[in-house]
């Protein structure tokens, strides 16, 4: 069968372009990755999985979409993935290298050029965001111009995209969006950055017309409801909307009121329930990982539960609150399995010391932010010779943990590795990578949602007597 692959995929390469007969019906999807991951190639089509592709031995796959849905998928090649727009006939096939995962992304065969357009602005966008994030101390009329000049140029090649292809309607809707969206985002944003940018405690007057493009917009647009810059903006919109609400109260429990009072927009304003109630479940993980103030989680589910009919949905937030609470200062760490460098598995407690121990998280799959996470820790190390650090790796595979530990001359004596990752993230609640858990003596904790970043912040490691405190 690998041999197959190669030839079809060889033959597609060859023969696929703009120009095929139109009696071809058949639809394919393939590729080539360059240092991959692993050995699978995922395709979805909303949030249902189409299949799961295993790469051959030169990294390349192939499949024929028997009864294509036409319209947008996401493929995933972990840890990344990326959008890739299909449609009956289509033979699309992707290049890429997982070092520099979307900027080596390029499509060719027949829907090549459709798709090439979304991942060019998709980079586009990302090359701009610190040029935006800097304008936002500007007035109002000063912003708009800046952006506005970076959005006609969008226009212009979203103009000769269309001119000179022959697209779908379907291809023409997700071409535009994927332009008007994030200029639509970044407008809905501005109020809220530019008055905190600024240190003002009130709101600019903002003139009617900044906000001219949303009569043009359909707030419940089904052929655009899993399309991630359509949602996006639809949330920014949405908390602009919040926020401009709660502006003007002086309350200690603000956050608050602007999170639920987002719940209520987003249950009124949007009658897709997909849509409606995956928006519910992102401002539900939003609050409560920023916020675990259990009081406050209670008050704000019981709002939650009100405007979602997802079932599932309502199962995940009241797993996150039942995490959440256990996690909290002063509670047992939960029981995780856990491996050790001997590849004896065992509960986590029962690898502590009788010190403070710092746990902190990391992955071979994320190597940038792995080397700053070593980096930070040896410091901390030297700064807190009485407190134990101890790394836990979220990868699956033991052998290419222990390879790694070779590799970055890591002490095996402490560095750990989870054996079920979706159980351990959820009951440790993993929401960052930057997440560190401290616990005392009896491994009872100290503080459940620190950060790599502020542990010099927390009140245990501020403490003068901290090295001769007795747990």
């Amino acid at each position: 069968m690998k041999y197959l692959y190669g030839i079809l995929l060889s033959l597609l390469i060859i023969g696929c372009g703009n120009n095929r007969s139109s009696n071809d019906t058949a639809t394919y999807f393939g590729g080539h990755i360059i240092k991959p991951n692993s050995k699978f190639v995922l395709l979805y089509k909303d949030e249902n999985l189409v299949d799961s592709i295993e790469l051959d031995d030169n990294n390349r796959f192939i499949i024929t979409l028997d009864s294509v849905e036409d319209g947008l998928y996401n493929f995933y090649h972990e840890p990344e993935y990326q959008y890739v727009h299909i449609e009956k006939g289509d033979s699309v096939l992707m290049r890429l290298n997982t070092i520099e995962f979307d900027e080596s992304l390029v499509f060719s065969g027949k829907g090549a050029v459709k798709n090439n357009f979304l991942i060019d602005m998709y980079l586009m966008h990302e090359k701009e965001d610190r040029y935006i994030n800097g304008l936002y101390s500007l007035p109002h009329d000063q912003f708009s111009k800046k952006i506005d000049s970076l959005y006609s140029i969008k226009q212009e090649k979203y103009n000769d995209l269309v001119a000179n292809n022959d697209l779908s309607d379907h291809a023409t809707k997700i071409a535009r969006a994927t332009v008007d969206c994030r200029y639509y985002s970044l407008k809905e944003r501005y109020q809220y950055l530019h008055r905190n940018k600024l240190g003002l405690d009130h709101f600019d007057v903002i003139p009617k017309d900044f906000y001219a493009y949303r009569k043009d917009i359909n707030l419940n647009d089904k052929e655009l409801s899993y399309f991630r810059p359509y949602r996006r903006y639809l949330l920014t919109h949405i908390s602009n909307l919040a926020y401009n609400h709660c502006a003007q109260e002086i309350s200690s429990d603000n956050t608050l009121n602007y999170n639920t009072r987002r719940l209520e927009l987003i249950d009124s304003m949007l009658k897709i329930d997909d849509l409606k109630n995956d928006l519910l479940r992102y401002v539900a993980y939003e609050f409560m990982l920023e916020n675990q103030d259990i009081d406050q989680n209670e008050t704000f589910l019981i709002k939650f539960f009100k405007t979602s009919t997802s079932n599932k949905h309502d199962q995940e937030i009241n797993q996150l609150y039942h995490s959440i609470r256990a996690m909290q200062p002063g509670q047992k760490l939960p029981y995780v399995r856990i491996a050790n460098a001997g590849s004896n598995i065992t509960d986590l407690d029962k690898m502590r010391s009788d010190r403070i121990t710092v746990y902190y998280f990391w992955s071979l799959k994320q190597k940038r932010h792995m080397k700053n996470v070593l980096r930070k820790v040896k410091k901390y190390k030297k700064q807190y010779p009485t407190v134990d650090f101890v790394g836990i790796n979220l990868d699956g595979d033991h052998g290419a943990w222990l390879k790694g530990l070779s590799d970055y001359q890591l002490d095996g004596e402490d560095q750990l590795r989870i054996t079920d990752y979706d159980k351990t993230s959820k009951d440790l609640v993993i929401n960052s990578l930057n997440k560190l858990i401290v616990v005392d003596g009896q491994g009872t904790i100290v503080e459940g949602f620190a950060n790599i970043h502020d542990l010099n912040r927390l009140k245990v490691f501020r403490e003068n007597d901290m090295v001769a405190k007795t747990y």
